[in-house]
């Protein structure tokens, strides 16, 4: 397959078959393996979702502020804490460099393009109310609120597949 998408290196992801089930796995890529949420999944510190033209990646402050407190290497953290935030969601604008921060505070926060907590009006693939965060009994979770587009969690080493699921690799949008 000759490959025009400059996202999509040679070896992006690897689809195989496993006791009868369909996967795909994340060969490493530097942009990720991601697929289309259907209901509520759990989030983990790091982990990353992309609603419309934004990639997002969601941050536990108690994990982050243990990375930013243990560094023992001398390094003077300075600004305003984040007091009363469960966590924040940082808006990835190339490898490893952060945009804008939005820290979590109420219990579910929304994030759309017209409705919501946090707001993308230039992003035309969001929908109004696109997608929610979440945090109950110590964990965290996103939903997709019925957007046009769909809410997409990356991959994570490897993922089960199942008719009709959507995938993003690269800027190509594939169909099981």
């Amino acid at each position: 397959l000759f490959n025009m998408d400059p996202f999509l290196p040679p070896r992006h992801a690897t689809f195989f078959f496993a006791k009868g089930n369909l996967y795909a796995r994340d060969e490493a890529s530097l942009n990720g393996v991601f697929i289309r949420i259907k209901s509520e999944v759990e989030l983990f510190h790091w982990d990353m979702f992309r609603i419309g033209q934004q990639l997002m990646r969601f941050e536990e402050m108690s994990q982050t502020r243990a990375e930013i407190g243990g560094s023992g290497d001398g390094t003077v953290v300075m600004g305003s804490p984040m007091r009363g935030a469960w966590g924040r969601l940082s808006s990835m604008v190339a490898i490893e460099t952060v945009g804008n921060v939005w820290p979590l505070r109420k219990a579910e926060q929304i994030v759309g393009r017209e409705r919501g907590d946090i707001l993308f009006p230039q992003d035309g693939f969001i929908s109004g109310s696109h997608c929610r965060v979440g945090t109950r009994d110590g964990r965290f979770f996103l939903s997709d609120l019925g957007s046009t587009n769909g809410t997409y969690l990356r991959v994570k080493g490897e993922a089960q597949l199942v008719d009709g699921d959507l995938l993003l690799l690269g800027q190509q949008l594939f169909r099981v």
